[in-house]
């Protein structure tokens, strides 16, 4: 996988599409599997910058 969309599915709240599975970031550990966290472990840091920059805008966008 090339990219990691992040996309605001309403006010305050952030998912992310992996794979076409839509993540809540607010409760990852529930709807992450192993094969995703080991994937994510390498956009921790992108994950927390994108949640900054979209929780200020309603827009989908690409890291």
């Amino acid at each position: 996988m090339k990219f990691v969309t992040y996309q605001i599915k309403d006010k305050n709240k952030l998912g992310l599409y992996l794979n076409g599975v839509v993540i809540d970031l607010h409760d990852a550990d529930a709807s992450i599997t192993e094969s995703m966290k080991e994937f994510l472990a390498d956009w921790n840091t992108n994950i927390a910058r994108a949640k900054v920059i979209a929780d200020s805008r309603d827009y989908t966008f690409t890291i």
